[in-house]
């Protein structure tokens, strides 16, 4: 069972809308139900950067995160 106090769980939602140049997104908060929107997956990072309990890290695309106790 994960500590409440650093766990955080999303519903990521991404799309890109016809003749868009790029993609939009949005997080769901799973535990309360409240929805961030952004309009590019840089808004995106900067959230989850922002919003990342503790010091954790966030993996660049295509690599794989630490794993914490490994």
């Amino acid at each position: 069972m994960p500590n409440h106090s650093c766990y955080t769980s999303y519903l990521l939602r991404v799309w890109r809308s016809e003749g868009a140049t790029g993609c939009r997104a949005s997080l769901e908060n799973v535990a309360t139900g409240e929805r961030v929107g952004f309009a590019s997956l840089a808004a995106l990072m900067d959230f989850l950067e922002a919003h990342a309990p503790g010091e954790a890290v966030l993996a660049a695309p295509g690599t794989r995160p630490p794993q914490v106790g490994a």
